[in-house]
């Protein structure tokens, strides 16, 4: 079973089912889940604005996944809630995992970006394209047209 499971969150549906499946596969193995949230830094003209334009984008996000660790209560496994600097999400998820040493790498099938790309999101995309960790792709429980 998948005893570590990194999850990268956007706020989406898509990445709030992804959460849910990654605590859920986590959970049946005893084991712990990270979720990540990925931003950009690269507003503002300072690094004081920058820094303040990626708190102000990973706070409701990193916010959104700490409550719906919550809501699951004692069944919950281990989980911790992080954020990093990054234009790109698909090679941020993917360098953390293996950086990181996680078994499972859970993602929704379509993010905020809403683009279809096959019937799936920008970045899912992009991580099944390049096959370079472990992934499993989820659904957010609507029809692939929708």
């Amino acid at each position: 079973m998948f005893r570590r499971v990194l999850v990268g969150f956007d706020g989406s549906r898509g990445a709030e089912a992804a959460l849910r499946a990654g605590l859920s596969l986590a959970s049946a193995s005893e084991g712990e889940v990270t979720v990540l949230v990925v931003a950009s830094a690269s507003q503002g003209e300072t690094a004081e604005d920058r820094r303040a334009a990626f708190a102000d984008e990973v706070g409701p996000l990193v916010g959104a996944a700490e409550q719906q660790v919550a809501g699951l209560g004692h069944e919950r496994p281990r989980a911790a809630v992080h954020a990093v600097v990054g234009d790109r999400p698909a090679e941020a998820l993917s360098s953390y995992l293996l950086e990181h040493g996680f078994d499972l790498l859970v993602v929704g099938r379509h993010g905020r970006d809403h683009a279809a790309h096959g019937g799936l999101g920008r970045v899912a995309k992009e991580l099944a394209d390049k096959g370079r960790c472990p992934l499993l792709l989820v659904g957010d429980g609507e029809a692939a047209g929708d």
